[in-house]
């Protein structure tokens, strides 16, 4: 099956990773259908702002890059990461441009939306007093490597020679460096995290230590571990202060996605939005979609 959004095609097979990716982010049973409306969000969006005819300058393209490569590690990062090359490099570009261009739709769509006056943030916060609490927290480090197999005894040699030589006061990131094979985290270090960042089993032996134990030897999906905890900080409220510009930013965000969220039901309403098969009413359309694009 294929899915059509006014004339254009999304293969059933890409909603299928785009719900597997849900589901491994926590999205439950509803992944597939999430998964359909988001790509068919992501298509009337796109195709709104072509409609538009909204402009990216070069300056844009070009902070837009920069951005992407940051926030995933730096250009060449990314790239191994998803196994491009300089020759992908246009087609990175196009996907600037037209995120850029879905980001002035958005804009455009909410510019009527009002940032909340300082007395409405008050008043959020505190009818809603009980929500802002700084959870509890550990900042610790790790040592992790993948074994060859479920009954891999050198790599757990391995783990306990570093365990050994943890508890007896050696370096931290010294040792990461030396056994880990995690380099994304350099010598270990994790930072602060709360419940609910890490997986199940990590979290369990992190949040039973306290600042200064090294963990036995333990397994996640991830593979073998040894942790240690450096320090501790108990759940505690927060002020008014603390959050009040982050409240105000999140309460705009939420006043602009109320707004967009209608938008896009709007777009669907007047979209033709149909389900083929793979056989004739896939060529069909195909033919349709060569004329369209010829004119």
């Amino acid at each position: 099956m294929a899915t059509i959004v006014n004339g254009e095609r999304i293969e059933d097979q890409a909603i299928q990773g785009e719900a597997m990716r849900l589901q491994q982010a926590g999205a439950g049973p509803d992944a597939p259908e999430i998964a359909e409306r988001h790509m068919i969000d992501q298509v009337l969006m796109r195709q709104e702002a072509m409609r538009r005819a909204y402009t990216v300058s070069p300056a844009e393209v070009e902070q837009g890059l920069h951005k992407l490569f940051v926030e995933n590690g730096g250009k060449e990062a990314f790239m191994q990461r998803h196994h491009l090359t300089e020759a992908d490099e246009p087609r990175l570009r196009e996907h600037v441009v037209t995120s850029r261009r879905v980001e002035k739709l958005v804009d455009d769509t909410c510019a009527d939306v009002a940032t909340p006056s300082d007395e409405a943030v008050r008043a959020h916060f505190d009818e809603h007093v009980e929500e802002f609490v700084k959870p509890l927290r550990v900042r610790a480090s790790h040592i992790v490597k993948r074994p060859a197999s479920e009954d891999d005894q050198e790599t757990f040699a391995a783990m306990c020679e570093a365990r050994e030589r943890l508890q007896a006061g050696e370096d931290f990131p010294t040792l990461a460096e030396e056994y880990s094979d995690c380099s994304s985290e350099p010598g270990g270090d994790l930072g602060y995290f709360a419940k609910g960042q890490m997986v199940p089993g990590f979290e369990t032996v992190a949040f039973s230590m306290k600042p200064g134990e090294v963990s036995p030897v333990f397994v996640t999906q991830f593979g073998m571990h040894v942790m240690k905890v450096f320090e501790r900080e108990d759940p505690r409220a927060l002020e008014f202060a603390e959050v009040e510009k982050e409240l105000g930013r999140r309460l705009h965000e939420e006043a602009r996605d109320a707004v967009f969220t209608e938008y896009l039901e709007q777009l669907r309403t007047k979209a033709k939005i149909e389900k083929i098969s793979e056989d004739e009413p896939a060529k069909k359309q195909g033919k349709k979609g060569k004329k369209k694009g010829g004119k």
